[in-house]
């Protein structure tokens, strides 16, 4: 429908379960069929994050919409994030998957 859209209102990491870093969210319509989004943290957004943060089991990444009156409800299907790190000159990537709601 013309004039309805859903964005994204909230993507952020959750470390030990809380909220932290910077809102990567943006203004970008979700199209409405199936789709990839993809969000990247690095640098300074991983400031005060150290190796277990990343293996405790409150680690993840909070999405939430917003859709404006007669947009249909915002799904995620699921979520994936891949850590990549360097450790003693070689880089290892770690994958992580989480099903929507």
């Amino acid at each position: 429908m013309p004039g309805t859209i859903c964005t994204d209102n909230d993507v952020t990491l959750l470390k030990a379960g809380v909220p932290t870093g910077p809102n990567k969210a943006t203004a970008t319509a979700w199209p409405a069929s199936p789709a990839l989004a993809s969000y990247t943290w690095s640098g300074a957004d991983l400031a005060g994050f150290v190796a277990t943060d990343f293996n405790n089991a409150n680690f993840g990444v909070q999405v939430s919409a917003i859709s404006t009156s007669g947009a249909p409800t915002p799904e995620v299907d699921y979520v994936q994030i891949t850590i990549t790190y360097t450790l003693g000159g070689v880089t290892h990537q770690q994958m992580m998957m989480g099903v929507g709601s």
